[in-house]
């Protein structure tokens, strides 16, 4: 049986150490996915409005989780008070989209493709005019 070189024996150690090496990041990143998804699911974010006629609290996907509607806002007109209510969820939608945005940025880092995404995702929803698209029948 021919003899096996030492330096085909090295060169297959080496393969494995990077195999090996693959294998660790990529268990490394999985984790990391796997802890972003459960920071992000406790993601809250509340706004109130300008003055205070009414608090929203939205989760990261911008879902609302609960309004607050005052006194003064039963005052309003139907009209102000839904663009004031608009106004205010996409505030707090700003708000938890960041807040992903700083997990991600924490987990994977600020310039990997995944925050990245995340950032533009949310840039691309939440528009930084406060214009809303309210209508009136």
């Amino acid at each position: 049986m021919p003899k096996v070189s030492d330096d085909f024996m090295r060169d297959a150690d080496a393969s494995i150490a990077r195999v090996e090496q693959q294998i660790a990041a990529a268990q490394e990143q999985a984790r990391r996915g796997q802890q972003f998804q459960r920071d992000v699911a406790d993601v809250r974010a509340t706004a109130s409005s300008p003055r205070r006629e009414l608090r929203v609290t939205v989760d990261a996907s911008g879902r609302l989780l609960d309004a607050d509607l005052s006194d003064a806002a039963m005052e309003l007109s139907p009209q102000t008070l839904s663009r004031l209510l608009v106004d205010t969820a996409r505030a707090a939608q700003r708000q938890a989209g960041e807040q992903a945005v700083r997990i991600a940025a924490e987990l994977f880092g600020e310039q990997a493709g995944a925050t990245e995404r995340l950032r533009a995702e949310i840039a691309d929803a939440l528009p930084q005019g406060g214009g809303t698209n309210v209508r009136w029948s």
